[in-house]
């Protein structure tokens, strides 16, 4: 509802990390990131479908598929009207392991210049080298925590904080 940077405060506060770099990417943008990952090879766990005037289309049927960087982007972007958000979790974390394995030992390089400026700077960063990809620990939340039935969920924090300090 704020915007860009109300979300990024949201992100922020949400996984206990400060961000300083991010990019609020629309299709385009972020495909143009995935672009030195192509082609993507995805084993999806279940067909993706998504809403194309009012109409549900899939857009892959479940199993091993090769897609280009407008099509991972896609499939994250695949949200049924209706749709809890929990039930893409396994399509969006198979892409993100696709993503890692596309990268292997590395398909860039560290750019030269020693500062991140842009995000781009920093996937360059992150696919010059081996990368992993694992989803966060979720709980559906309580009627009694939820009273207005929103499609969220609960972050296992010390699974985040674990996760992160990880990284860090």
């Amino acid at each position: 509802e704020g915007g860009a940077d109300s979300l990024v405060l949201g992100v922020e506060s949400l996984l206990s990390i400060t961000l300083d770099q991010w990019q609020v990417a629309d299709p385009a943008a972020a495909a143009a990131l995935l672009a030195p990952l192509e082609p993507v090879a995805v084993d999806l766990p279940a067909a993706v479908t998504t809403d194309d005037s009012g109409a549900e289309v899939t857009l892959f049927e479940a199993g091993e598929v090769s897609l280009s960087a407008e099509e991972v982007v896609s499939v994250l972007n695949a949200s049924p009207e209706g749709t809890p958000e929990r039930s893409r979790r396994a399509n969006v974390e198979a892409v993100w392991g696709g993503v890692a394995e596309a990268v292997g030992a590395g398909v860039t390089e560290v750019p030269a210049e020693p500062l991140i400026g842009s995000l781009g700077d920093l996937a360059d960063r992150l696919f010059a080298s081996t990368v992993a990809s694992r989803g966060l620990a979720t709980t559906i939340l309580e009627a009694a925590d939820n009273p207005d039935g929103k499609d969220v969920e609960a972050l296992d924090r010390a699974d985040v904080v674990w996760v992160f300090r990880s990284i860090a």
